[in-house]
């Protein structure tokens, strides 16, 4: 009798224990406040995204993946076409007039204006391409699975690899691998697990820039900036952790922050694209929206955003 007590005891302190709080948790609370003079950009709408949508890119028109289905959307979000592959598509990118997109190991690319499509393969067995940049006649493709970008011309020819036997070693310690490109053959890619973002142009290094911390300015935690586009002449990024959508020049000076970490729900970690109308739009797996942020007009604050 005295044994079942001293169970049932137990039972009872074990039960009405609350759970400790996980000791290898950063408090990242102190830093989620930001210089409210830095938010240039407001939430002008919002709308339900397709089941399961993973990637997103823009142009004229919205593109978004969700497994091996592309869908497409006017910039009202009125949906144009849905179309199946047999494969899940890893990476999507637009360069007028041309859409890329990945399958692991392949890349499809389809002119839009001409209706024409061709394809390539890395031609390796290990390749997860989870990132493409195009811009004149060149392409680059970041591939986690093989830990290197590779670097190829407009007829498919492999003209180098970035990241093998060239003395630079990416870092990447989960599957985060963005790369970009603006329209005159300068090419943008990060290192993620040193949060160093660099500049090449026609396979030669021209610069490099990014820091480590959590003051707004640098990169914070792990495998970040996790997303990238270029757009006209400024780089937008995404930070995952301490999520924060910014936008830098060419050579890294912030320019202002679209969101920052009040603006979503815990553990969000979006993909973006800019569009011809220079609208940042934010794909919130969590909040399962299209979002789209736009820059205040000069003299028209915004007084329902959190600082």
């Amino acid at each position: 009798m005295k044994k079942i007590i001293i169970f049932l005891l137990l039972i009872l302190f074990f039960s009405c224990t609350p759970p400790e709080k996980n000791p290898w948790k950063y408090d990242v609370s102190a830093f989620t406040n930001i210089n409210s003079e830095l938010l240039t950009y407001q939430e002008e709408q919002n709308h339900t995204m397709p089941a399961g949508a993973e990637l997103i890119c823009a142009d004229e028109l919205i593109y978004i993946t969700a497994g091996n289905i592309l869908y497409t959307f006017t910039p009202d979000m009125k949906k144009k076409s849905e179309i199946y592959f047999t494969e899940k598509i890893t990476a999507i990118s637009y360069a007028a007039p041309d859409l890329y997109l990945a399958f692991s190991s392949y890349i499809l690319t389809s002119n839009t204006v001409l209706g024409t499509t061709r394809h390539f393969s890395t031609g390796s067995k290990y390749s997860d391409i989870i990132s493409i940049a195009a811009s004149a006649g060149e392409y680059y493709l970041a591939d986690y699975g093989e830990s290197q970008i590779w670097r190829f011309s407009e007829n498919e020819k492999l003209l180098s690899v970035i990241g093998k036997n060239d003395g630079l070693k990416f870092i990447l310690p989960s599957r985060y691998f963005a790369c970009t490109s603006d329209q005159r053959g300068n090419f943008y890619f990060v290192n993620p697990g040193r949060r160093i973002i660099f500049h090449y142009k026609n396979g030669e290094k021209i610069s490099s820039w990014g820091t480590s911390g959590f003051n707004i300015e640098a990169f914070t935690g792990c495998c970040n900036p996790s997303r990238m586009i270029f757009h006209g002449n400024e780089l937008y990024t995404v930070e995952k952790g301490l999520l924060r959508i910014k936008k830098y020049s060419s050579d890294g000076k912030l320019l202002a922050l679209v969101a920052g970490q009040n603006d979503f729900l815990p553990e969000t970690v979006p993909d973006l694209a800019v569009d011809k109308k220079s609208r940042v739009i934010v794909l919130d797996h969590k909040k399962k929206q299209v979002r789209f942020f736009s820059e205040r007009k000069t003299g028209s604050p915004d007084k329902d955003k959190k600082p």
